[in-house]
């Protein structure tokens, strides 16, 4: 009895040995994931903050492109020169302007 005692105790203490190294190198995986994940979310957080720096600028040169395109297209409408006529107007003509 006494030998299957020291067996069953032998056999228990092995295995316990083979299940806390188990937890041990699952702990150290478990760890270095974490540590993977953290930088992961540091590089996201870093990726995150140029976008919205580029977008911003992005949104800067559009707005600065599409003043420049409004420029152009004011610098290309040939500009109308108002002369004054020789002519007098309409009496019809200058009683509706002095009623407004």
């Amino acid at each position: 009895m006494k030998k299957m005692s020291d067996t069953f105790r032998a056999t228990f203490t092995e295995d316990s040995k083979k299940n806390q190294a188990r937890i041990n190198q699952l702990s150290n995986e478990l760890q270095e994931a974490k540590q993977t994940i953290d930088l992961q979310l540091v590089e996201l957080q870093e990726a995150r903050s140029k976008n919205e720096s580029l977008s911003t600028e992005l949104q800067i040169t559009t707005q600065k492109l599409s003043d420049l395109q409004s420029l152009k297209v004011l610098e290309s409408t040939p500009s109308l020169e108002v002369t004054p006529s020789l002519e007098p107007e309409p009496e019809h003509e200058v009683a509706s302007e002095a009623e407004n």
